[in-house]
């Protein structure tokens, strides 16, 4: 990952130990592995914490311009080696909430086991995609793949992350997710999913995009297209002679998602690209763009 407030260090992860490399030089300025023995998470990811002086690497605490190493957490699960809150006091390991400055346990939330998290760019709501348990991994994915933090099961869940990651709801978008984004203005999520739900072949067989618009659910988009038909029918009676020469209007929405659509994907959008109950998130599927590797050749 790169650093969040400039582009000049990049983070990378490699087992259970992690270096920063300058871009511009190329050359690594910092490893950091724990000498006293590791936590040796199955699925570590180092990452920075929002100011960009701490490190957080396999339940790790590092302040990496020296570097030194701050803390060790305890360790209780397997799986998961955290992220830093978007508030800069805590750090959250899998279902565990420490506190940065007193190193203690704060609390503990359920909901989260399991999770890879990450923030939309106001970094007041997290989404959190659940890792694919390690006996399926053991048993159905390549030794190649099983330490890359895809694949992730087909529900993804959002928590209010200013006020202790309540939760906010579940989306289920019925195929093995790969990897999620957000735009910057945080009005869009994209998913990266899986053609195939066979975890054996799922990299392989293609991948599809699936574009979510935030705040706003279908059932809300179908009362406003409603109202627009209302006004639209007052509009004619008073002016029969203009409503036969109007243009119709477009919702960009429902334009964007036409163009994205490849046409087996419009023959049944009516059926897959809604996914699961959204009314709780506001999510409205805008559309999804499938391909494979044979498409870049």
């Amino acid at each position: 990952m790169f650093s969040y407030n400039s582009d000049d260090y990049l983070l990378c992860t490699m087992d259970t130990k992690c270096c920063i490399v300058d871009c511009y030089t190329g050359n690594t300025i910092h490893t950091m592995k724990n000498p006293h023995g590791s936590n040796s998470y199955y699925k570590n990811h180092a990452v920075f914490n929002f100011s960009d002086d701490l490190v957080l690497n396999d339940g790790v605490l590092w302040d990496y311009r020296t570097p030194s190493l701050i803390h060790k957490f305890d360790k209780f699960n397997n799986f998961v080696s955290g992220v830093f809150g978007p508030t800069g006091i805590d750090i959250i390991i899998n279902t565990e909430i420490w506190d940065i400055r007193t190193f203690k346990l704060l609390n503990t939330i359920k909901s989260l086991d399991n999770c890879l998290l990450k923030f939309n760019n106001t970094r007041d709501v997290m989404f959190g995609l659940s890792h694919v348990k390690k006996e399926i991994l053991d048993h159905e994915i390549s030794p190649t793949y099983r330490h890359v933090m895809a694949p992730f099961e087909s529900t993804f869940k959002t928590f209010y992350a200013k006020n202790d990651y309540l939760t906010l709801g579940a989306y289920d978008v019925r195929k093995q997710i790969i990897d999620m984004s957000f735009c910057r203005s945080d009005r869009m999520v994209v998913t990266v999913e899986s053609a195939n739900d066979d975890f054996t072949t799922m990299w392989s067989g293609g991948s599809s995009l699936r574009i979510y618009l935030i705040g706003r659910s279908k059932s809300s988009r179908g009362d406003d297209e409603n109202a627009e038909g209302d006004d639209d029918d007052d509009d004619d009676d008073d002016d029969d002679s203009a409503s036969s020469t109007s243009q119709p209007d477009f919702d960009d929405d429902s334009m964007l998602s036409d163009s994205m659509l490849s046409e087996d994907d419009q023959s049944t959008n009516n059926d897959d690209s809604s996914g699961g109950d959204s009314s709780d998130i506001g999510l409205e599927a805008m559309g999804d763009s499938d391909w494979s590797e044979d498409d870049n050749d």
